[in-house]
């Protein structure tokens, strides 16, 4: 995850809220540096699931449950896993739906996926968190 990459997202969005744009407001925001659009990680989590090595023939993404847990910071790398949670009939027999369960890295820090979208920690929880996820997860 690139400062670039981020300031792009931002440009396309219009979300540039402070954490995304500096590393002194993300500091001042309880952050160790810029942080990544949650969204931002989120679509390119997608695009890593497009390059998988096991190819779903996906017609449509019919939606997205997802908890930002922890922060994907500008300098990291993320990573994801995915796998088939469970698969549902439908009335096309040559059809179904997958619904599938991710897990992301970013660097040390695994990002579970989780049931509803959350907003950032406030100032001073967010390193406690990562401290947090670190220990958790190693």
């Amino acid at each position: 995850m690139t400062a670039a990459v981020i300031e792009a997202f931002a440009e396309m969005t219009g979300d540039r809220f402070e954490i995304h744009m500096s590393d002194e407001a993300a500091l001042r925001h309880g952050f160790p540096a810029r942080v990544a659009h949650g969204l931002l990680v989120l679509s390119l989590v997608d695009g890593l699931k497009n390059d998988a090595i096991a190819r779903f023939r996906a017609v449509a993404s019919l939606g997205w449950t997802w908890r930002f847990s922890a922060p994907v910071l500008a300098g990291d790398t993320i990573k994801a896993g995915v796998k088939v949670a469970d698969k549902r009939t439908t009335h096309n027999p040559a059809r179904a739906i997958l619904r599938l369960r991710f897990v992301v890295r970013s660097q040390e820090v695994e990002l579970p996926d989780g049931k509803r979208i959350a907003v950032p920690m406030p100032a001073g929880r967010a390193e406690r968190l990562v401290e947090r996820a670190r220990w958790k997860w190693k």
